[in-house]
């Protein structure tokens, strides 16, 4: 299209200079070629100047049309692209959420121990090691959700906050994780134990549901910031808002 928009330009180009010709110089021209030839190429150079300009004013016009119609294709496989990212985020926030729920359940039910007639609650060291090495795993899926986040959009805004809400989460993981791997060794007896009460990071997360602990400060709200956020861009991107 490109060659084919060249030619028609020179073309008319040459006929245009031809058509000055006969302007400036009409009575000259006409006394070399006759009148009849006269006003026959004079006719056919108005005609192909005319023809050429309309012609490439429309290949430009088509040119033009043709851009825009591969810009939004490209831009909607971009933003579709996007979703699938951005869908796939949201799925495997969700996984790695039910993962760190279901190692919070299974210390409340395998790892603690009240003691009777004392408030004394005391922490076993197997299942507590058991479920430590699982929150490992989750700690380090949250840090690969948080680098992912920068690739899930092409706003700013949006990557910025989503990768805060994973950092917040892995710091919170990582204090209890850390707490492990400092205390464990301090468990004694048989079998051994550990009480609840110096653990402080592992009580929090196992602890009744209170929002003003950190459990619900650091972990709950920024999750369900991260799942709000995801969901209003999926629909928003998918044309329903």
């Amino acid at each position: 299209m490109k060659y084919t928009l060249r030619v028609l330009s020179a073309v008319a180009g040459l006929c245009f200079l031809g058509t000055i010709c006969f302007l400036l110089w009409p009575k000259e021209l006409k006394e070399r070629l006759g009148d009849d030839v006269f006003k026959l190429t004079y006719q056919f150079l108005l005609l192909v100047v005319i023809g050429g300009a309309l012609s490439v004013v429309y290949q430009e016009f088509q040119r033009h049309r043709d851009d825009e119609a591969k810009q939004r294709e490209q831009d909607a496989a971009r933003r579709e692209a996007e979703r699938v990212l951005q869908r796939q985020f949201l799925a495997d926030l969700l996984e790695v959420y039910q993962a760190a729920m279901k190692v919070r359940r299974l210390l409340q039910a395998k790892a603690r121990e009240h003691i009777p007639a004392t408030t004394v609650m005391l922490v076993h060291a197997n299942p507590y090691e058991e479920q430590m090495l699982a929150l490992l795993d989750v700690h380090l899926d949250f840090q690969s959700l948080e680098s992912r986040a920068e690739t899930i959009s092409l706003s700013r805004p949006i990557t910025a906050k989503l990768a805060a809400n994973p950092r917040s989460i892995d710091k919170y993981f990582n204090e209890i994780v850390s707490e492990y791997a400092d205390h464990f060794s301090a468990f004694t007896g048989q079998p051994p134990t550990r009480q609840l009460n110096e653990l402080g990071h592992v009580a929090d997360f196992i602890a009744k549901y209170n929002p003003e602990s950190t459990f619900a400060i650091a972990f709950r709200k920024p999750f369900r910031a991260a799942v709000a956020t995801l969901q209003g861009v999926i629909i928003q991107r998918s044309g329903y808002t």
